[in-house]
């Protein structure tokens, strides 16, 4: 993807009579720098995704203990009416 980029930018600053190795060197290092960030990014997703997926499973655990206690407590009122 990187050379892609590079080739794309090279070839339009070619044929507008601007490119130069300076500056293919200058946006290869901001291509670079890019990636890295999008890597530090991708892991910093994936790993709210495993947070939002473990808090998602503590929610249905404590949403069942909830009926449960919910079916307990009308048993228990059921058995006062009694």
């Amino acid at each position: 993807m990187r050379y892609v980029l590079l080739a794309v930018l090279a070839g339009s600053l070619w044929l507008g009579g601007c490119a130069t190795s300076r500056d293919a060197k200058k946006f290869e290092e901001r291509l670079i720098k890019l990636e890295k960030e999008v890597k530090t990014l991708r892991s910093e997703v994936l790993e709210a995704k495993g947070e939002i997926s473990s808090a998602v499973g503590k929610v249905k655990a404590l949403e069942e203990n909830y009926r449960i206690l919910l079916k307990e407590l009308e048993k228990i009122k059921g058995k006062k009416r009694k």
